[in-house]
């Protein structure tokens, strides 16, 4: 929060996991060059000299205070547009980035987007952490910590019946946490199929018995939609016989699963050692890096599908 008692646009904030990726892809590896090695997180604040009364009076008063207290061991100023673009770029690569780790554990985006206000994050990310420590796994952590809204992707293994069942277990134990600290468990991207197993919980049965009514109101026949945001347990006395909109469970619908295996086509081409350091082998492995952002279909610039932006085809 100290970072907010500045004349700040912007704070947002990058960790280790997403530079040492960075520093392995061809495309940002220059961008990540003047981080100081052993950076563990970087804070980014971005100032708007529109808001400023003093610029380069601000940005000196910010630098000296998170020196001189401890909580920076060195500062990196950009004030090119083009030093600022590639802080930008480094900062927005940050989900291809981290989806691009090598192996089947990935930072998956289940609870991603949890709000707290900015004066309760330190501790909350402690808390989460012991969270974390109790699954036995880590996470990476990337996004906007200005508005509390520190998007946190756990690691795990979703092929495998350990994974999801810990997926499952950190997503009941941090609407809790959120409570607790005053927040939100879904401060960006909406609720969706991700979150609603847990809503009754963080908003309680009175609201999320409204819900239910106003969703029996207004759609009768649960046809829209049926269990996103607004469910109903299978002996609730309201829940339909054709099953529409009962029970919700964030262990179904998964992109691999416990019984998932890959399906391993015959190339002209050989795809073994395509991993970032000669690891990882097959065609197979490379489909699973998609994590749809798109950024493969873009038409000029930067990193593209060149097979896509001849043919304007996903082939």
């Amino acid at each position: 929060p100290a970072a907010l008692d500045f004349d700040v646009s912007a704070v947002e904030l990058m960790d280790d996991e997403v530079f040492r990726l960075a520093g392995d892809s061809t495309e940002f590896a220059q961008y990540v060059d003047p981080i100081p090695e052993g950076t563990a997180a970087a804070l980014m604040l971005e100032f708007d000299s529109e808001l400023c009364d003093d610029f380069e009076a601000a940005i000196e008063g910010t630098n000296a205070h998170f020196v001189e207290q401890g909580a920076a061991f060195d500062v990196l100023e950009a004030h090119s547009a083009e030093d600022q673009s590639k802080l930008w770029k480094l900062r927005k690569a940050a989900i291809p980035l981290l989806m691009s780790l090598e192996g089947d554990p990935k930072p998956y985006p289940f609870i991603e987007d949890a709000t707290v206000p900015p004066a309760e994050l330190a501790e909350y990310v402690v808390e989460f952490e012991e969270i974390l420590d109790d699954h036995d796994t880590s996470a990476a952590y990337f996004a906007h910590a200005g508005s509390g809204t520190l998007h946190i992707r756990p690691i795990l293994t979703l092929k495998e019946e350990d994974g999801i069942e810990a997926m499952h277990s950190i997503s009941d134990d941090v609407p809790s946490l959120v409570l607790d600290h005053d927040g939100a468990f879904s401060g960006e991207h909406g609720d969706g199929l991700a979150r609603t197993e847990f809503n009754p919980k963080l908003y309680g049965p009175d609201l999320w018995s409204a819900f239910q009514e106003l969703k029996l109101a207004a759609d009768p026949d649960r046809r829209m939609n049926p269990g996103t945001v607004v469910y109903w347990d299978e002996d609730d006395e309201n829940a339909p016989e054709d099953g529409r909109g009962v029970g919700a469970d964030t262990r179904e619908h998964l992109r691999y699963g416990a019984a998932y295996s890959s399906l391993e086509p015959q190339t002209t081409m050989s795809f073994d050692g395509t991993g970032a350091e000669g690891g990882e082998e097959g065609f197979s492995h490379l489909v699973e890096l998609c994590n749809g952002c798109g950024t493969c279909r873009q038409t000029e610039g930067e990193t593209m599908c060149p097979t896509y932006r001849a043919s304007r085809e996903e082939i």
